[in-house]
């Protein structure tokens, strides 16, 4: 016989939520290997900044303080790494449609901002 659903507590909707956060994490992974995804796209850094989000509050049961750690740095990198590629997309897409106006000063940070982006890309996959 199982139990009913309603003999479950926090500890085990947390842990649920940790085994959960561990799928996403591997199916994003999997999907980046095999090319399904891309590390540019968006969707990449929502499934893992959600897979970190799930594990840390499974955390708040069982707390272990280096997988906290990680846990909130790749929070905390995907939602700069959201917030970086919304923000290119909008600028694209208002410099498409002609509503701004493009001044020299924006392509100047544009520059800078690919550049930036470039650099943190090439930290990331250098092996030293």
């Amino acid at each position: 016989m199982t139990a009913p659903l309603y003999n479950y507590d926090l500890a085990d909707l947390c842990n649920s939520l940790g085994i959960l956060g561990f799928m996403a994490y591997v199916a994003n992974y999997l999907m980046l290997s095999f090319r399904v995804l891309s590390s540019e796209s968006v969707l990449y850094f929502v499934i893992n900044t959600s897979a970190a989000t799930l594990v840390l509050i499974s955390l708040t049961q069982e707390f272990n303080m280096a997988s906290a750690l990680i846990q909130g740095f790749w929070i905390t990198i995907g939602i700069c790494a959201i917030a970086i590629r919304v923000r290119l997309r909008l600028r694209e897409r208002r410099r498409l449609a002609g509503d701004a106006p493009f001044h020299h000063h924006q392509m100047r940070r544009e520059r800078s901002d690919h550049a930036l982006y470039r650099r943190a890309e090439t930290a990331c996959y250098s092996t030293a």
